[in-house]
């Protein structure tokens, strides 16, 4: 698994979970200890299955798009958690 980032406000959490092929996004407490800083965990992107690899590696906009490296596939993929 790979590609922790943040939402520009840092109350987002993004986690790249290569094996599985998605993107979850997690609530995220600076202020709470251990686990408790993470909860809230949901779905913001599966891979097509048609598509070879997995995400490796995200980065956050200064709009809050997500932006995801692709590896085997070759191509990054923005993602608005909004919406998705």
């Amino acid at each position: 698994s790979n590609g922790i980032s943040f939402s520009p406000d840092g109350r987002t959490m993004y986690f790249c979970d290569t094996p599985t092929r998605k993107v979850f996004a997690f609530s995220y407490d600076p202020q709470a200890q251990g686990t408790n800083a993470l909860t809230n965990r949901r779905l913001v992107y599966s891979m097509p299955s048609h598509l070879p690899g997995g995400p490796d590696g995200a980065q956050v906009d200064a709009a809050g798009k997500l932006w995801i490296a692709l590896s085997g596939a070759g191509m990054v993929v923005q993602v608005d958690p909004e919406t998705s």
